[in-house]
């Protein structure tokens, strides 16, 4: 999400290099995990190198051992690119093709990610095309609320920023909300686990609790910004 919003800032050839480089650093600080997990799914390291010697594209697995290392390189060079930019006042004009490159892989890691999960029948909750949907709003509002929190209080893109923070949770609470109540196999399943089991009733009043907190945190910001103690809250109920 970090990278596709420091693309979108890239593109629009704006006065928007803070931004972008914020948005860049969350991005970087996330990516540098993404190998790690990678080879901790396959519980033997040494075994990473199967995937490139006996592709199957018809598995999800083999395309994030392919969009896990692009997106990382990319997404590096992209942020050297910008340092150098920063430092030294010098531009390169591939500089907007790894921007390019690294949303793209984004979008790639956000589809393999959702769908590596939600096409396990024997996980019925998950089972479900709502689950990737779910997953990318989540992970969207959570970047909204760490912009937030980097932000400055004077800063013009905040009310726009907050502002997409409160369409995305409306969208995430919209997208369980049919999730949930619908006909279908994952959706039974998610409302039998919470009528048989406490602890599944402790997650859905947990997360309706964090969500509305959210929600509300955003809207009293808008009209009266926070302090930073405030917007810290802010990102860990996100």
């Amino acid at each position: 999400c970090a990278a596709l919003f420091a693309c979108y800032l890239h593109w629009l050839k704006k006065d928007a290099a803070t931004e972008e480089n914020r948005a860049l650093l969350i991005a970087i600080t996330c990516a540098i995990t993404a190998p790690l997990a990678l080879t901790a799914d396959l519980h033997q390291t040494a075994r990473v190198w199967h995937f490139y010697a006996w592709p199957t594209p018809w598995s999800w697995m083999p395309w994030g051992a392919l969009f896990l290392p692009l997106f990382t390189g990319f997404l590096a060079l992209w942020f050297l690119a910008q340092q150098i930019k920063r430092l030294f006042n010098k531009s390169y004009n591939v500089t907007k093709w790894l921007a390019l490159a690294s949303a793209l892989c984004a979008v790639g890691l956000l589809i393999y990610t959702g769908r590596e999960v939600s096409v396990v029948l024997a996980r019925p909750i998950w089972f479900s095309y709502a689950f990737p949907v779910a997953m990318f709003l989540s992970a969207l509002q959570a970047f909204f609320a760490l912009m937030i929190v980097a932000a400055r209080r004077d800063s013009v893109r905040l009310p726009k920023i907050l502002w997409g923070q409160i369409w995305t949770l409306a969208a995430l609470g919209l997208v369980v909300a049919m999730w949930v109540s619908g006909d279908t196999l994952s959706g039974t399943a998610i409302r039998q686990w919470i009528t048989v089991a406490l602890s599944a009733k402790y997650y859905a009043v947990g997360w309706l609790a964090l969500w509305v907190f959210t929600l509300l945190f955003c809207s009293l910001t808008l009209r009266h910004p926070l302090s930073q103690l405030r917007r810290v809250l802010l990102v860990l109920s996100a």
